[in-house]
């Protein structure tokens, strides 16, 4: 099973992994992405550790009018030059987590929209961040 979750940022925000780490830290977040890289270029799996285990996720970036056109409208995407980090997320906790918090990142550091494409629904970073507790927790127990 394959689930997709999107991070809609303004083409201005810094998709640097070290920028990303620091937002990570500042949030108090247990995520640490290791590889360095850009996120605007790269594309496939994005190694990470979480509480110092292994983890990651499959980040690829968009900024097709066509894609955003067919989200549901939202104020923030009125009249701004948007792309679109995607998450490709199979069924492990820890992938699932890894783009959760890398989206609440987003959220902090670029005023983010996080957009869950299974429910068709924009989450709030609150239930994100809920969202990945609760599958880290799921999975530990």
């Amino acid at each position: 099973m394959s689930m997709t979750l999107m991070a809609i940022v303004g083409l201005s925000c810094n998709l640097e992994t070290s920028d990303l780490n620091k937002a990570l830290d500042t949030l108090d977040l247990p995520l640490s992405i290791t590889h360095t890289a850009d996120l605007r270029e790269h594309t496939g799996f994005l190694p990470a550790e979480i509480s110092g285990q292994e983890a990651g996720v499959e980040t690829y970036f968009e900024t097709s009018r066509d894609l955003i056109d067919r989200l549901p409208p939202h104020e923030a995407l009125d009249n701004r030059e948007v792309g679109v980090v995607l998450f490709s997320i199979g069924s492990r906790a820890s992938e699932i987590a890894s783009a959760l918090y890398i989206a609440s990142a987003l959220v902090s550091r670029c005023q983010a929209l996080v957009f869950d494409a299974e429910s068709g629904r924009y989450m709030s970073n609150a239930d994100a961040l809920k969202y990945a507790e609760f599958v880290l927790k799921t999975e530990d127990g």
